[in-house]
């Protein structure tokens, strides 16, 4: 697990399968946020901006923990 943290960059290899080499890209923590689940489920979510080369200011996201039932 990385050291997620507001405002932290890591710089990683990103492979995409059928796209190449992998290349080094840029993942920076910009946030957080609480998403519910199809289930119900609270997940309280690290907002990453991945600076690809090719397509800069892709967000995803990555779980931090559960948090409760609704």
């Amino acid at each position: 697990m990385l050291p997620y943290k507001n405002g932290r960059s890591f710089l990683m290899p990103f492979y995409d399968p059928g796209f190449g080499e992998p290349a080094n890209e840029i993942y920076s923590v910009i946030g957080s946020e609480i998403l519910v689940e199809h289930d119900g489920e609270k997940t309280d979510c690290w907002i990453l901006n991945l600076d690809f080369t090719s397509n800069p200011a892709t967000s995803v996201f990555g779980s931090r923990k559960k948090i409760s039932k609704c």
